[in-house]
């Protein structure tokens, strides 16, 4: 058994792959490790010898062409890994230099390692955002699929990553896996330059992360804020947002949020006027 395996599910043609390829193979510090390039659905044809790796570094390429999806692409890639400790990042991202090291040095005293994330600067797209970002849900810190690491029998005693959710299943399998008493660390260096959506394609993505954030929260019973003040801060976004880059993104999250809301109490409602009539 290796002590690290990294995976990495390819989605579609992924175009940003080569960048990540090469921020992995050029790690400082890093122990030895397996890559596990997961090939989900794509018309990509990889073979372990073109990818500009080190020699040292083991690759495996794995087909998982049953489904779409993330949730599915990394549990293919969790049952053909032999790490102890086992690290995820997305394709379309860059983890920084020091990146396997700082999540192998917090797995050491924990079972969960987070990173923390920085919009990736572009030319077209500077970034406007530069101060580094935690995965939250509620105020309770998160694993992001695209910047965190776990202990293998974590994973295996947790069932993986739940495909039946469309999405935030990374974040529910953090939350499952930290109330059923497994330790969590933070990895402040664990550092990775995320792309970030613009137009519609943003805006479409914002608010499915509102969408998940309010099932979460319903589905871990969680604090979540009331109803007032959903509308509160959807129009102070649209109040506010206005020449802001990314406001358009917060009104669709907040949107989402207060439509779950709002499909939650419609559903109460109809429950009591059923029972009501029995």
């Amino acid at each position: 058994m290796t002590g690290v395996s990294v995976i990495l599910p390819v989605h579609r043609d992924a175009p940003w792959l080569t960048p990540q390829l090469a921020a992995i193979g050029s790690q400082v510090g890093r122990p030895p490790f397996e890559l596990v390039l997961v090939l989900n659905r794509t018309t990509l044809s990889l073979d372990a010898g073109d990818l500009g790796l080190p020699p040292e570094v083991s690759v495996k390429i794995v087909r998982a062409d049953q489904r779409a999806g993330a949730a599915y692409a990394r549990n293919v890639g969790i049952a053909r890994s032999t790490g102890e400790l086992l690290l995820f990042c997305d394709s379309d991202d860059v983890v920084a230099g020091t990146w396997i090291a700082e999540h192998t040095k917090a797995l050491q005293s924990a079972d969960i390692s987070i990173g923390v994330f920085q919009y990736l600067s572009t030319e077209h797209h500077p970034n406007d955002h530069p101060s580094l970002r935690v995965p939250v849900v509620g105020s309770r810190p998160v694993a992001s699929g695209g910047n965190c690491g776990y202990r293998s029998r974590v994973l295996s005693e947790n069932g993986g990553f739940d495909e039946a959710l469309l999405r935030g299943q990374d974040a529910d399998l953090s939350l499952r896996a930290e109330n059923a008493g497994y330790t969590v660390a933070l990895a402040p260096a664990a550092l990775v330059l995320n792309r970030r959506a613009f137009g519609l394609a943003g805006v479409r993505k914002s608010y499915l992360d509102g969408t998940a954030l309010w099932t979460l929260k319903r589905r871990h019973t969680l604090p979540s804020v009331s109803g007032l003040e959903l509308v509160r801060s959807l129009a102070s976004s649209i109040r506010h947002g206005r020449g802001r880059p990314g406001a358009l993104f917060a009104i669709a999250r907040c949107s989402a949020e207060l439509a779950g809301y709002s499909r939650a109490q419609l559903s109460h409602v109809v429950s009591v006027a059923i029972r009501g009539r029995r």
